[in-house]
């Protein structure tokens, strides 16, 4: 007999330009998937965008219904976890510098991780590693980032961003996808 080893993997995340309905976007949806998963005894690894929560939590200080929604956030990241799935960053390098002013967010940071500098690049993996490790340790003390994604699949050519993963004790990288192209 044929045995399928099935990694069944999500991005989680608002749009690319930081709009969208956070609840109905993320939050409803992460809870649908994981009752189907679930009803069919599945787990699920969820490549959490953690940039865009932590500009949440940043600009939370001003904007009351940023704070709410980071809270919400990370309340359901940790439910998730308690549920048994995995967790693991996302980051879309564009929320580096974002703004929030007038109900939308401005992102200007480039869509590609690898056109910042190492320096730039290692500090985002290690916000986004840090976040999610203090987040998810009081959950499961063994908690551990270990795969990463970058936004829009964003990876490669670069002399450095793998060797910064590696740094960082990430061991698998899902960002690169058979067919895709960007000219970088």
């Amino acid at each position: 007999m044929t045995k399928i080893q099935l990694v069944l993997v999500d991005d989680w995340e608002l749009r690319g330009d930081g709009s969208g309905d956070m609840r109905v976007i993320q939050f409803d949806t992460l809870h649908k998937t994981m009752d189907i998963y679930e009803k069919y005894g599945l787990k699920a690894s969820i490549n959490a965008e953690v940039m865009q929560q932590i500009n949440h939590k940043k600009w939370g200080e001003q904007y009351p219904d940023l704070k709410q929604l980071a809270k919400e956030w990370d309340d359901i990241i940790i439910e998730a976890c308690q549920r048994g799935h995995d967790i693991q960053p996302h980051t879309h390098s564009q929320w580096q510098g974002a703004t929030y002013e007038n109900g939308r967010w401005n992102l200007p940071g480039n869509w590609s991780i690898i056109k910042g500098t190492r320096e730039s690049v290692q500090s985002l993996i290690h916000q986004a590693k840090t976040y999610l490790e203090e987040l998810l340790r009081p959950i499961n003390p063994n908690y551990q980032c270990v795969s990463f994604r970058s936004g829009a699949w964003c990876i490669a050519p670069s002399d450095f961003i793998l060797s910064v993963l590696v740094e960082e004790g990430f061991t698998f990288d899902m960002s690169i996808v058979a067919g895709i192209h960007y000219d970088n």
